[in-house]
């Protein structure tokens, strides 16, 4: 089975999108990346297996298909099995030294944010090798705004009005 990671499914993404990368740009990404492989950690707030991550969780199974199961991966904040330390552990085990981590949060507060922040730190400091990039929480992208808006537009106008607004 041939497993894509998470650049390259960024890639994909983008050239879907319409974006503008030509051949001999693609083809160099596609290369670095093959050379240093890099997983993503989907950071849920929740326990394993509570029902208010199972979005989060078949997410992360659908991706895992796609990808496979070094490209992406879950952890949680509030959980002793699939902490961010064990799913970072595990990751570099498998030789896996570049880690983005995408907050996976619909809501944010000071606490959160320098509660994520801290550990990032610590296993920064504790793995010399590791490489974390700590991406926005999803509540901050704009596609995930305009994704909210169009819900609720279409929550309040008649199906018909909100296709043609």
């Amino acid at each position: 089975m041939y497993e894509l990671d998470p650049v390259t499914f960024l890639i994909a993404t983008e050239l879907l999108a319409g974006a503008t990368l030509n051949i001999p740009q693609r083809q160099t990404a596609l290369a670095q990346h093959a050379a240093n492989p890099t997983a993503l950690i989907l950071l849920a707030t929740g326990e394993s297996g509570d029902s208010w991550n199972t979005p989060f969780e078949d997410l992360c199974l659908r991706a895992q298909r796609d990808f496979g199961t070094n490209a992406v991966r879950i952890a949680y904040l509030r959980s002793e099995s699939s902490s961010l330390a064990d799913v970072v552990e595990d990751l570099l085990s498998r030789r896996i030294h570049q880690i983005r981590i995408l907050p996976m949060f619909l809501s944010l507060t000071p606490l959160l944010v320098e509660h994520v922040s801290t550990l990032v730190q610590e296993l920064t400091e504790q793995y010399a090798a590791l490489e974390i990039e700590l991406l926005p929480a999803i509540i901050r992208d704009a596609r995930l705004q305009r994704l909210l808006w169009q819900m609720v537009r279409e929550s309040v106008l008649p199906e018909w009005l909100a296709k043609t607004s």
